[in-house]
Parts: structure tokens; sequence; C-alpha cells
């Protein structure tokens, strides 16, 4: 086989695996594993915020990971526990605690879809 012909099956393969993905029922077992994020945006008064992180999901929902945060120029970095539960339909709910230098600085509610937060 040539290697166009490789690459096409692979990515054809891909495709059809992100579609039974797509078309599977949604749990917080089947979310578990290891995830890594990218959070930007502002904090009205302050300031821009961004963060990069990852985290690892129990098949139970326990959470628990670290992200480097920068709120308007102030770099931390910060250690996250908490719990997500996640519904058939992709949709869910998280508690997020967030450690700075072993102090909670905040409790983050969340409704999550796999990563993807909504307002």
């Amino acid at each position: 086989m040539t290697r166009k012909k490789i690459l096409g099956i692979a990515i054809l393969s891909l495709l059809a695996a992100a579609l039974s993905l797509h078309a599977a029922t949604f749990s917080t077992a089947t979310a578990a594993g290891k995830w890594g994020f990218v959070t930007n945006g502002s904090v009205g008064g302050i300031g821009p915020v961004g963060a990069v992180g990852r985290f690892s999901q129990a098949v139970t929902g326990n959470i628990s990971g670290i992200q480097t945060r920068s709120l308007n120029g102030s770099i931390a970095d910060e250690a996250l526990t908490g719990n997500v539960s996640v519904s058939a339909d992709c949709t869910g709910t998280a508690t997020i605690n967030v450690f700075a230098s072993g102090t909670l600085v905040r409790i983050t509610t969340p409704r999550n879809c796999l990563g993807q937060q909504h307002a």
C-alpha cells in the first residue's frame, strides 16, 4: 500500500471511532481518565486570567490535578481536588477545590461536557 492509502485508512478509522464515541452513552465512569485543559477570560475589576493544567478523574468521579494560573500577570501554581458527575447526555456538574500553597483559595462549580465549560 502507498503511504497515502495508509494515511487515508488511518484518518477514516479515527473518524469512525470519533463518530462512535459521539453516539455513545456518557457517564462519570466513561469520562474517567487523564485530562488536560486551557482556560482564559477576565475577572471583572481585576484583569485577564488564564490557566493551563491537567487532572485525573477516577471512575467514582473524584478528581485531582494541578494548574498554573495567571491573574492579571500574577502567576500561581495551584492544586485541584473535587468531584464530577457526568450524565448520559454528556452534561454534568463538578465541584472543584483550588488550593495555592496548601490553602483553599476558591471552590468552583462549573457545568462540564467532557472538558468544555459552559456559562
